[in-house]
């Protein structure tokens, strides 16, 4: 059986950070070895900059310990975040040039608009999405900018090998956004709409951007339920459900054009229950 939300393990803070309701102040960690296994647990999921804000916003003051970890994680995030950007603009800049059309993915694309100027959602690379016609003119001009596929990385049923920048930063060049199945699950890929934004959301997203993402954030957190499943991608999708105001029903009617419907009305229902959503999709059997 597929991974299911609710037999997560999730300690009370965090459950604090995931919800979108009224939720109650959680018991706290009552010493410093408690603080630090809390900013472990939050710096492996990818939220320790969303756990910080909402911390130094709502919650008690950390000691100095883990005070000066969170500000130490933001930091570096922020540094390899404006780095990221740089090199999107730039790639995005040379493909179009070369009439290549252009459309990002996950973090890149939306971390802002879901995280806001202050939070910071931490991308271990950049993903690019490009026509199946376009991989081999792609991959030439990263080569040209200094990218080299990764020797350790090998293809995937979505994307080429990796490639890395001599700075550190990681493009995985998608032709689509998911494999064809995920682990014997038929997946389709939803159709891309190309447009001059390139994907990236800013302010109130474009009615088919919002909805591209959200599926893709669905199939996303399906894809990874068997293995490294990070809760950051449960984060994304409650920042999206609350943020974009995109209709349940259309949200339920795009996920299940692509996957079984059980199985994406199972995955929307457990983040409806996780996030306190209040039985939004609950409503959509």
């Amino acid at each position: 059986m597929y991974f299911r939300l609710r037999d997560l393990s999730l300690v009370e803070p965090v459950r604090w950070l995931l919800s979108s309701g009224e939720r109650g102040a959680p018991d706290w960690p009552v010493d410093g070895s408690g603080w630090t296994d809390l900013v472990d647990y939050v710096e492996a999921n990818g939220l320790s900059s969303a756990f910080a804000h909402k911390l130094w916003q709502n919650g008690p003051p950390p000691p100095g310990t883990a005070q000066d970890r969170l500000e130490s994680l933001e930091a570096k995030m922020a540094v390899a975040r404006r780095l990221a950007v740089d090199h999107a603009s730039e790639v995005a800049e040379v493909l179009e040039r070369k009439g290549i059309p252009v459309y990002w993915l996950k973090g890149v694309a939306w971390g802002e608009s879901l995280y806001g100027p202050e939070a910071i959602r931490p991308m271990r690379d950049l993903d690019l999405l490009v026509p199946a016609t376009q991989l081999e003119g792609t991959s030439h001009e990263l080569e040209l900018l200094g990218y080299h596929p990764d020797p350790l990385a090998g293809p995937a049923g979505q994307h080429l090998p990796r490639f890395i920048h001599p700075s550190g930063t990681k493009i995985d060049v998608h032709h689509r956004i998911v494999p064809p199945t995920i682990y014997g699950f038929p997946v389709n890929d939803p159709k891309v709409p190309w447009s001059a934004s390139n994907g990236v959301v800013r302010g109130d997203p474009d009615r088919a951007d919002a909805l591209f993402h959200l599926a893709h954030m669905v199939i996303h957190v399906f894809h990874h339920s068997f293995y490294n499943l990070r809760l950051m991608h449960l984060h994304d999708l409650r920042l999206a459900f609350a943020k974009w105001k995109i209709p349940p029903a259309d949200v339920v009617e795009a996920v299940s054009e692509l996957m079984p419907p059980r199985v994406a009305l199972d995955i929307l229902g457990l983040c409806d229950e996780l996030f306190d959503l209040g039985g939004m999709f609950r409503t959509h059997p």
